[in-house]
């Protein structure tokens, strides 16, 4: 094959690209088997014993001789358990499964789901038993040893899946409630910011007027400081009012189409304005302490903001 690259498909599967050395690798290891279908493009399939790099002919001849002999000759280094005689002594003890990077067996069929239930054999591991010619994925062989762990799993998401079903319920059904503080809510987000506004321009007026003030020393800089303290605090309040605004349009859009999606970003929107103004509150006592403390050590006042006091 003069492309260095290879597809592979199974059962409608398409893997690849691979390089050649990996497949030949997949092959001793009995991932890939005749059965498989290759292509060096992706396009054109033939099957694999139709490759001579992956299957000789030689080797395809005398594959049904090997096989007699068990997995040892057709995979190479299997651990083959026992003698001729043991063999026919063990009965049912047949099969083989290629996992660990080794062919383990033979066991019988109570040993081959005991591998299933722990997990070692999954739909993907390649078995074998005697008769057969090729090595096989086990939901090809056997696809109902796996039947009951795929109900099984169905059956432990399907609570999980109900419960996200109950939690959406439940939060859409708190929706009309929302819905109807919409009007509340945006008269007091317009209201609010009327009077935030002011504060914003009357706290730079003040910061303005204690910063040209003539004079210096502690007393001024507590002053300057105290002033651009509560414009700051003004401007936060107008960012409240802001969210008070976001929650008022979150709410209009999921009065219009009350989804789940809708309803997360509404609740989304009153824990953002709730932590704000928690943080802002906390914010004002805590800086509010400590400017009133200072003014009474420096025994200073914001008379002169309002005129020419003695």
């Amino acid at each position: 094959m003069s492309n260095d690259r290879i597809y592979i498909r199974f059962k409608g599967r398409v893997l690849g690209p691979i390089t050649n050395e990996k497949a030949l690798e997949m092959v001793k290891r009995g991932q890939i088997t005749k059965q498989h279908e290759l292509s060096p493009d992706g396009a054109n399939w033939r099957l694999a014993s139709e490759y001579d790099e992956y299957f000789p002919a030689s080797i395809t001849k005398s594959y049904a001789q090997t096989n007699s002999k068990g997995p040892d000759k057709a995979l190479g280094g299997v651990n083959q358990q026992g003698s001729a005689a043991n063999q026919g002594a063990e009965g049912a003890k047949e099969w083989y499964a290629h996992f660990e990077d080794a062919n383990q067996g033979p066991v019988d069929e109570l040993g081959l789901k005991a591998w299933i239930a722990a997990g070692k054999v999954t739909t993907k591991t390649m078995l074998w038993k005697t008769g057969m010619s090729e090595w096989m994925e086990a939901e090809v062989l056997r696809p109902e040893w796996f039947a009951r762990h795929l109900a099984k799993a169905s059956r432990t998401a399907q609570p999980a899946s109900n419960s996200d079903q109950q939690s959406d319920t439940t939060l859409l059904s708190l929706a009309p409630i929302a819905v109807q503080s919409r009007w509340w809510i945006q008269m007091v987000a317009i209201c609010s910011t009327i009077m935030v506004s002011f504060g914003v321009i009357g706290s730079a007026l003040m910061f303005i007027s204690a910063a040209s003030a003539p004079g210096a020393g502690p007393a001024k800089a507590l002053l300057v400081i105290t002033t651009l303290s509560i414009f700051v605090g003004w401007c936060c309040a107008f960012y409240i009012c802001m969210l008070l605004f976001r929650i008022s349009a979150a709410i209009q859009v999921l009065s219009f189409r009350p989804q789940q999606a809708e309803a997360s970003q509404l609740f989304l929107a009153y824990n953002n304005f709730w932590k704000t103004l928690g943080v802002f509150i906390a914010t004002i006592l805590i800086v509010g302490f400590l400017l009133t403390f200072m003014f009474m050590a420096l025994d200073a006042s914001l008379s002169p903001l309002f005129g020419r006091g003695s």
